[in-house]
């Protein structure tokens, strides 16, 4: 989803589905954007010419590979 965000430039928000009436609301608001953050940086650390590859091949293999070096760095 957020691969696709970027690659059409979006610049709205996005909300989170959060449990904050068990939680602390600022503490689960603040730990959800830290983790979108984190999700973004793997994003743009990922090769847009690399993906249109993968799609034009179908090549889900190559895909789930620059997902994983992106998301985890290894």
């Amino acid at each position: 989803l957020f691969f696709w965000l970027r690659r059409i430039d979006y610049d709205g928000y996005v909300t989170f589905d959060t449990v904050a009436h068990t939680h602390d609301p600022s503490a689960i608001t603040t730990e959800s954007v830290r983790f979108t953050q984190a999700i973004l940086a793997s994003v743009d650390r990922i090769n847009n010419g690399e993906m249109d590859d993968v799609f034009a091949k179908g090549d889900a293999i190559k895909g789930l590979s620059i997902a994983r070096k992106a998301l985890f760095n290894c």
